[in-house]
C-alpha cells in the first residue's frame, strides 16, 4: 500500500497532536546536552542553499557581532517577519561554551562555572589560558542577559577556532546559541 506526502503529514500531525495532548511531547527546548535550536533566514531554502551550512551563517550578519558563526534561538523565533525560512537544527552543546545558569543546569546537572565547563572541554590547556582574558566571565541568573560577554568570546578568534559555540541571553532575541564549529551541524527541517 502506498501512502501519499498529504496523508503521511496528517498522520505525523495527529500523533504529535495526541502526544501532547497525553503529555508525554518533550516541551523543553534543551534537554540533557541535546538542544533544538532556530535559525532564521531571508535565503530561499530550495532555490538557493546548497546544503553548507557555512554558507548560511555568511548570510546572517547579527552574529558578527559574537564573532562569526551561526546565531541560532533555543525558543522558536515568535516573529519571523522578513525572512523567507525558520531553520530547526539539533546541537549538542556539551562542548559549548554556556553563560546562563538554567541552561547550565540542564547540561551539565549543576552551576558549572564556565571555567569549570572549559576544564571539561577538548583543547582544555589552550582555552584555559584564552578565555582567563574575557572580562565578567561568570554563570548568569535567569533573567540577566550574557550577551555582553558572548560578544566579548566573539571578539577572541584565539576563542572562536577553538570553542564550538557559547549559549547565553541577548536583550532581543532572548536564549540564544552561537555556533562556531559547523562542520557537524545540519538542519532536521525548515
Amino acid at each position: 500500500m502506498r501512502i501519499t506526502e498529504s496523508q503521511l503529514r496528517r498522520i505525523v500531525r495527529e500523533e504529535v497532536a495526541n502526544r501532547v495532548n497525553r503529555g508525554s511531547f518533550l516541551k523543553e527546548a534543551v534537554y540533557g546536552a541535546l538542544a533544538t535550536v532556530y535559525h532564521v533566514t531571508k535565503m530561499d531554502m530550495e532555490e538557493e542553499w546548497n546544503g553548507d551550512m557555512e554558507v548560511l551563517a555568511l548570510d546572517d550578519p547579527r552574529a558578527d557581532f559574537y564573532g562569526g558563526g551561526l546565531l541560532c534561538t533555543i525558543n522558536p523565533p515568535s516573529e519571523v517577519k522578513g525572512y523567507a525560512n525558520v531553520l530547526k537544527i539539533p546541537v549538542n552543546l556539551s562542548q559549548f561554551l554556556i553563560l546562563d545558569e538554567d541552561v547550565c543546569m540542564r547540561v551539565h546537572g549543576d552551576a558549572v562555572s564556565p571555567m569549570e565547563q572549559v576544564n571539561k572541554m577538548r583543547n582544555k590547556a589552550y582555552l584555559r589560558k584564552a578565555i582567563s582574558n574575557v572580562e565578567n566571565l561568570r554563570l548568569h541568573s535567569q533573567g540577566e542577559f550574557s550577551a555582553d560577554v558572548a560578544h566579548n568570546i566573539g571578539a577572541s578568534p584565539a576563542l572562536t577556532d577553538f570553542l564550538q559555540g557559547v549559549v547565553f541571553t541577548s536583550r532581543r532575541e532572548g536564549k540564544c546559541v552561537i555556533i562556531y564549529d559547523l562542520s557537524e551541524v545540519y538542519p532536521m527541517g525548515y
